[in-house]
Order: structure tokens, then C-alpha cells, then sequence
């Protein structure tokens, strides 16, 4: 007779590590609400990989670790430098330099600045 007991600890371990793939993934490919999924499934991928780590070890949940800090440490900077970009734009004597200046950099490139504006909003 087989063994099919359901092993939880393992099963943590493979959950986390998927959590924390798709935080990764989702801060690249759905930017800028990508930024609050990456960090909410990156503490997800924590706190199940740390729950699994109790009693299980693995390589996994190792992973997972380190890929739901790196996950939290992305969407925590692309915060803080997209509340700077609105900080300053929204201040009367930065704001119209700010606008040019993005202006500029952005024309280098040949995007406009309103494709920016609407992929913020």
C-alpha cells in the first residue's frame, strides 16, 4: 500500500516559492499596480516559507525567502521613487522643472509624456 499522506510543510514550501515568482512576475508585467501585488505576495512568500522552515527544510523555501524580500525591496523602491516623482511635480516651483525635464528625457526616446502620464493613472 502506498503512502499518500498529504506532507503541509512541503506543500508551504512549494506555495511560497510560487507566491514569490508571481510577486516577481507581476511587478515587471503589470506595472505600476504590480508595485502593491509584489509586496503583498512577497510577505505572503515570507511568512509561508518561514512557516514551512519550522519543521522542513528545504531548498524552496529557502528560495522563497529570498526571492519575497527581493520582492518587497522592489515594490518598497518603486514606491517611494514614484511618491517622490508625484511630490515634486505637484510642488509649484520643482513641479514645471520637473516637467520639462522629463519632457526632454522622454523625447530622447522618442515617448511622449503623456504615454507616462497614462500608464500612471
Amino acid at each position: 500500500m502506498e503512502n499518500t499522506s498529504f506532507d503541509f510543510n512541503k506543500a508551504l514550501s512549494s506555495y511560497s516559492l510560487w507566491f514569490a515568482f508571481f510577486g516577481m512576475a507581476g511587478y515587471f508585467t503589470l506595472f505600476p499596480d504590480g508595485i502593491y501585488y509584489c509586496f503583498f505576495l512577497g510577505v505572503m512568500a515570507i511568512v509561508m516559507a518561514l512557516l514551512s522552515k519550522r519543521t522542513h527544510s528545504s531548498v524552496s523555501s529557502t528560495i522563497a525567502l529570498i526571492l519575497g524580500a527581493v520582492d518587497i525591496l522592489f515594490s518598497l523602491a518603486a514606491f517611494l521613487s514614484l511618491y517622490t516623482i508625484y511630490v515634486a511635480a505637484s510642488d509649484p516651483v520643482l513641479g514645471p522643472q520637473m516637467v520639462d525635464m522629463l519632457t526632454q528625457a522622454f523625447a530622447a526616446h522618442g515617448i511622449p509624456l503623456e504615454v507616462f502620464v497614462e500608464l500612471l493613472h
